[in-house]
């Protein structure tokens, strides 16, 4: 009977601590690669928010290329997009510097409330012909 009583079988205190202790640091570095996932899948959507308002003003721009363009202000969720319209004439020889070529910026800021780190611009640029624009 003294044989069982001695028998060392189990885990000690020691040996459940550090399995513990290695669980939760697993445990925390997966958790910390989901919320990282999950962050940059949220900002990769606004971003796609961003670049889309840009790109639809200048299928505008394209539609109209002799109009005169504004500021537009999209609020698309919890941001807000201002575009702004940079437009200058291209002089061009074969034109005969008629400025009949017009290069249009486009630059959109999207931002969250007043916070700084919460910005995000896209620039796009696109030369227009105003030949035959009514």
């Amino acid at each position: 009977m003294d044989k069982y009583l001695k028998a060392d079988e189990g885990l000690s205190i020691a040996e459940v601590v550090v399995a513990a202790a290695v669980l939760f640091f697993a445990g925390a570095a997966m958790l910390s690669l989901i919320v990282a996932t999950q962050q940059q899948a949220l900002v990769a959507k606004e971003k796609a928010n961003l670049v889309n308002a840009v790109s639809g003003y200048m299928e505008s721009v394209r539609a109209n290329p002799a109009g005169s363009f504004s500021d537009q202000t999209t609020v698309v969720g919890a941001y807000t997009i201002v575009i702004h319209p940079t437009v200058r004439s291209v002089d061009e020889t074969d034109a005969g510097g008629s400025g009949a070529y017009r290069l249009v910026t486009l630059t959109g800021v999207a931002s969250m409330g007043s916070a700084a780190a919460n910005v995000m611009t896209f620039t796009a640029e696109s030369i227009v012909s105003t030949f035959g624009a009514k």
